[in-house]
């Protein structure tokens, strides 16, 4: 998730000399919600290179004097050249998926909620760590349509993933008929209502591809 800057050349003359008056790079900058780096617009003001960053923390104008640029673009290399740009989520609560049985009634319960959240208040996220996947307990619906992978827990307990497709399901989905992958997700809370039976589910907003293992046990 990197950030992005557009800027284009901003410049003014002298209308009798002709003279260059003025020499900008002005444009807009944006940040990744998900971003490592969780203030931009203070990160370039630190540089001290910059006319001005107007706006909020992750979206606003930005304008650097041309006598700068050069400066300014060795700041962000040597300050971002090695930031992790994997998504970065910041969760309300962490739970180990050989513990998640336990906690069927607290996904619920943040369900219930769903109407409340909005602007200004964020829906929670929830992290689950350690899900081993076999060939039994995963499913791409839709594949052809919109592909939707599911995975079933022994307590009733669904993980969705919207939009997938058929390349993410093969990179979640075991080798062989006795193996497993291990995957850490995040996610938001929902029930689940059929037939007058409800069942917790927690849709997956991302995931990460710890392990695979040829054989589970």
């Amino acid at each position: 998730m990197k950030p992005v800057l557009i800027l284009k050349p901003f410049i003014e003359t002298d209308p009798l000399t002709g003279e260059v008056t003025t020499f900008m790079w002005r444009g807009s900058a944006r940040n990744s919600t998900y971003s490592q780096l969780s203030n931009l617009r203070e990160f370039l003001l630190h540089s001290n290179l910059t006319e001005y960053c107007s706006g909020h923390a992750s979206a606003f104008g930005i304008s650097i004097p041309n006598e700068n640029i050069e400066a300014f673009k060795q700041y962000v290399y040597t300050n971002l050249s090695s930031m992790d740009i994997s998504a970065c989520y910041h969760v309300d609560f962490i739970w180990p998926f050989k513990d998640l049985s336990t906690k069927n009634q607290n996904i619920l319960k943040i369900a219930e909620y769903k109407s409340v959240w909005g602007q200004g208040i964020e829906e929670p996220k929830v992290a689950v760590e350690d899900i081993h996947i076999t060939k039994n307990n995963i499913t791409l619906m839709s594949p052809d349509k919109s592909p939707t992978i599911k995975i079933t827990c022994d307590n009733g307990l669904s993980l969705i993933k919207f939009k997938s497709s058929k390349e993410e399901f093969e990179s979640l989905c075991p080798d062989s008929n006795l193996g497993c992958v291990i995957i850490n997700i995040v996610g938001t809370c929902e029930k689940n209502e059929w037939n007058g039976i409800i069942n917790p589910q927690i849709i997956i907003e991302d995931f990460e591809v710890l392990s695979k293992a040829a054989y589970y046990f």
